[in-house]
This record gives structure tokens, C-alpha cells and sequence, in this order.
């Protein structure tokens, strides 16, 4: 494509949008990352990383991109609007819609690699209204969640990734979920779900991890402000961002810590901190087992381990080390005599 008579090359795929965009003669201005933003200045991607929450929040419509479309996407995409047109009007899902070419074609959609990319949560957390464009057919992204729910609520979802080999996660289907847990989790000040949709996303740079979570969680940036190597420059490393993102966002109940565990590492963290750019191995504990810790602390302590403030102190200067509060629950000593010492150790 040529820009005020200058040559740029473009990937095929956006290519193919752009053709998509010209026929349906959108609204202009239109943002576009891969053009606005000069891929081959670092110091440019990373100033302009910090104000994609605002463009994105403040655009009158976000257009999702799901590549050209098959016939059954072409009826899977007429099906959704008769549906999407009967909920708004009484609140009903009409299922009638729903035929084996529709269903197979709103499968295509949303196992459609887009849904596994990091940075689709800025675009389909923070916009307004998103539009998904599949060929020359226009959909809410809304009445893909309306498929997905319905594909979930007749038990489909199994059936249709095992004949794609596709983890749930990394599809619309687990994506759309992920958004509407990770909205709900907001509004009541849970913010670690984002860490978790961000760790399974795929991107290509480590510290796109931390940058992620910043566009699409309130607050964070005013929390990590003061401290010194937490800096968004080309210069900055994996480990300048992990350990104190990691140290100021610490849970009284080490769901974070938990999560560190993963087959490979980055060599510079310390052992408390995750690699979010590694999928996790154990999950982390959930929210009944969380309520028993917190019941057996307190008859243990006294204390209500939710209103004692964090347990956990981190200094910036010595930032691989960890300070942690505990309660002494008991003492096992090891009889060392049967491993050839004279002695005992606690």
C-alpha cells in the first residue's frame, strides 16, 4: 500500500481487511496498529503501547477481524442477526436459527485465531461496540457471546474442539467467557484475573505481558508509580517489570506466588516471582479452599487474615528478596541419625 507516496508492505491479512473496509465504506478516521504505529521504532511502540486503553475506550467502534468468509460462515453470520434482532427485541433465543451449517459456521468463527492474540482484551474490553467483520458480513460481537452460550448450554463445545485439536482458552469460545469473568471481577476489585488471561495469550515479547494488564485494569499505573526500574523504555527488562509487578500485587493468600511454577524461566527472576510469559503449572487454588485459610488463620492468630494488610514486604533496593509474615503452626524435627548424623535439625 502507499502512504502520502511512500511504500509500505503489509501482511496478506491485513490486506484482505483493508479491500473489506474500503467496500463497506466505514467511517473515517480508522486506527489501525500494524500502520499508525511504526513497527520498526522501538521507542515509538512502547509510548504508544501506554495510550492504546484510551484509543481504543474513546473509538465509536472497534472492528474485529476474523478473516475471509467460508458458506458457512456466510449463513452463520445471517442466523446471528435474526438472532441478535428477536433477544433485543423480547429477550428470546431463537434457536430455529441455529441449523448444522450455522452451527458449523459460527464454530469456524470462533475458533478463529484472533481470539487467541493478547491483544484482542484491549480491543474487546475496552471498546464501546465491537463489530466483528468476517468476510463482507457484520456482526456484534455481542451475538457471538449469544453462540457461544448456546453452544455451552447444548454441551457442543467439547465435541467441536476435540475435531479441531483447539484448547478452550484459545478460542472465542473461552475468550468471551474470560471477558465476562474478567468484568465481573472488576467491578468488585478482583484484578489477578487479568494476569491469568494475559499469561495464556499468545504475543512475541515477554514485557508485552505487563503492558497488557495495564491497558485493560484500572489503576495500575498509579500503583506502581515510585518505583524506579518499573519504566516502559526499550531499555527496560523482563525482570525490571515481573518483580515489582509481581511484589505490589501480592494476595494475603499467595494465590500469586502459586502461580510461579512453570517448566521453563526466565534465568534473572527470583523463585516468587511468575513468569507470565510461560503458561503456568498448578492452578491456582480456588475461592472455597481460599475461605478455609482464611477461617483456620483466624483461630489460629486471632487475626482476620483479610483485614491484617499484606503479609509480605519487598524493598526496591534488594528486589529478588522477599519478606514474608507467617504463623508458626508446629515443628517437625528430622532424627538426623538415620541419615548418618550425630544430630538433630528443625
Amino acid at each position: 500500500m502507499v502512504i502520502d507516496g511512500a511504500t509500505l508492505k503489509v501482511r496478506p491479512n491485513l490486506h484482505n481487511i483493508l479491500l473489506r473496509i474500503r467496500q463497506k465504506a466505514f467511517k473515517l478516521p480508522i486506527w489501525i496498529d500494524a500502520i499508525c504505529i511504526n513497527q520498526e521504532d522501538e521507542t515509538e511502540k512502547v509510548q504508544q503501547i501506554q495510550l492504546m486503553s484510551q484509543i481504543y475506550s474513546t473509538a465509536e467502534s472497534v472492528i474485529i477481524w476474523l478473516g475471509e468468509e467460508s458458506s458457512y460462515t456466510r449463513q452463520a453470520a445471517k442466523a446471528l442477526k435474526k438472532i441478535e434482532r428477536r433477544f433485543i427485541d423480547d429477550g428470546y433465543f431463537d434457536r430455529t436459527q441455529m441449523t448444522r451449517n450455522a452451527e458449523r459456521g459460527i464454530g469456524e468463527m470462533l475458533t478463529s485465531p484472533w481470539f487467541n492474540r493478547l491483544w484482542v482484551l484491549q480491543e474487546a474490553i475496552k471498546a464501546r461496540h465491537r463489530l466483528v467483520l468476517c468476510g463482507s458480513h457484520s456482526i456484534d460481537l455481542e451475538a457471538l457471546g449469544f453462540a457461544a452460550n448456546y453452544f455451552r448450554d447444548n454441551g457442543l463445545i467439547a465435541s467441536y474442539l476435540k475435531d479441531n485439536n483447539t484448547e478452550l482458552a484459545l478460542t472465542g469460545f473461552g475468550c468471551i467467557q474470560e471477558i465476562q469473568q474478567f468484568e465481573t471481577s472488576i467491578r468488585i476489585g478482583e484484578w489477578w484475573p487479568a494476569t491469568d488471561m494475559c499469561r495464556e495469550r499468545g504475543c512475541s515479547q515477554p514485557k508485552d505481558r505487563i503492558y497488557a494488564i495495564h491497558g485493560i485494569v484500572p489503576g495500575i499505573h498509579e500503583r506502581m508509580q515510585g518505583i524506579r526500574s518499573y519504566r516502559f523504555e526499550p531499555t527496560t527488562t523482563v525482570k525490571d517489570l515481573y518483580v515489582p509487578f509481581t511484589a505490589m500485587h501480592l494476595d494475603p493468600f499467595g494465590r500469586t506466588i502459586r502461580t510461579a511454577p512453570a517448566k521453563t524461566r526466565d534465568p534473572t527472576l527470583p523463585s516468587w516471582c511468575p513468569d507470565y510469559h510461560q503458561s503456568r503449572i498448578h492452578e491456582p487454588v480456588d475461592l472455597d479452599i481460599r475461605s478455609d485459610m482464611a477461617e483456620e488463620y483466624k483461630k489460629l492468630s486471632g487475626e482476620d487474615v483479610i483485614g491484617r494488610g499484606k503479609p509480605y514486604s519487598w524493598n526496591q533496593n534488594k528486589s529478588k528478596r522477599l519478606f514474608v509474615d507467617a504463623l508458626l503452626v508446629d515443628e517437625v524435627r528430622l532424627p538426623l541419625g538415620r541419615l548418618g548424623f550425630s544430630r538433630e535439625v528443625p
